[in-house]
Formats: C-alpha cells, sequence, structure tokens
C-alpha cells in the first residue's frame, strides 16, 4: 500500500509533470491539436471472456464531453471503449461494448468531481461467470463501484467482447 499512498501524494504536490515523474509512466496530453494514443495490431485472437484493466487517470473533461481512456476493436459494430463521461452533474466512467449489434453500455452513478485528483480505475471482466453482478466488477482508488446508472447492461454469460479480437 505504501507504494499507492507515494504515488498520490506525488501527483497532489503542486508543481507540473517536471517536478515529479513516475518511472516507466506515460503522460497523454490531450490539449490542443494532440491527438495522443498508443496502438498494437493483434494478429491472433485472444481471450474475450476474461480480461482486466487497470490505469491511474485524471479527470480533465469538461461538461458534455467525452475522454477515452481505453479502446479495443475492429469496427464501429465491433468495439470496447472505457471512457470518462461528463455531463451537468460531473464526471462519471462508462463501459460500452457493441459486438455484432450487441451492446453492453454500463455507467456509474459515482461522479468523479475533483480535477487535481488521480484516480486508479480497474475494471475486472469475466462473462464466464454466471452471476451477472460478478461479470463486470469496477473500482476506484480500490473501492468496489456497486451503484450504476439507470440504463445500464451487463455483458451476457460467455460473451466475446471486442478486446482481444484479431
Amino acid at each position: 500500500m505504501p507504494v499507492f499512498n507515494n504515488i498520490l501524494a506525488g501527483a497532489a504536490g503542486s508543481g507540473g509533470a517536471a517536478d515529479y515523474k513516475i518511472e516507466r509512466s506515460l503522460r497523454f496530453n490531450g490539449a490542443g491539436n494532440d491527438d495522443p494514443y498508443l496502438e498494437r495490431s493483434v494478429s491472433s485472437a485472444g481471450n474475450r471472456r476474461t480480461f482486466t484493466f487497470a490505469a491511474w487517470v485524471k479527470n480533465d473533461v469538461k461538461t458534455s464531453n467525452y475522454d477515452r481512456i481505453f479502446s479495443a476493436g475492429t469496427s464501429t459494430s465491433n468495439i470496447f471503449d472505457i471512457t470518462l463521461l461528463a455531463d451537468a452533474e460531473g464526471t462519471g466512467l462508462r463501459i460500452y461494448n457493441n459486438t455484432g449489434g450487441v451492446n453492453t453500455n454500463w455507467n456509474t452513478a459515482n461522479k468523479l468531481r475533483d480535477p487535481s485528483a488521480w484516480f486508479h480505475v480497474l475494471c475486472s471482466i469475466d462473462t464466464t461467470q454466471s452471476a451477472a453482478a460478478n461479470r463486470l466488477k469496477v473500482y476506484i482508488n480500490g473501492t468496489h463501484i456497486t451503484q450504476y446508472g439507470t440504463t445500464n447492461t451487463i455483458p451476457s454469460q460467455n460473451a466475446q467482447l471486442a478486446v482481444n479480437d484479431a
């Protein structure tokens, strides 16, 4: 746990990125004309039912806008996104998957309101689980998020999502 406390203390400092660097980290600046991203082409399909994504993110989304944290897929009809999605009440986390016209759309009821704070986001997906509540789990700063928006759909059992598709 001390590692996380050190990172949070450093991230909360008053200095800029040059004042505090985390070894082997990446910082994307989406301001201006930048369109920063990392890309990897997968040559053969992997496990599309069970995977985990984790990242430290900072909420700089403005009202009625979004920032994509992670995206995978081969087309608009085969896509998986983890997005910071803003509305008038603040910024929440959205997980969206469209595979062959079957949609999963999940939103947190919790809002990430502090634009100066770093948040640790962990999404665990296991569509092999028989209980729908166990197929998609989200943790923000180590807290399991159990309150969702009103229009959520959870992946069906054994659904293959767009992540790890060739």
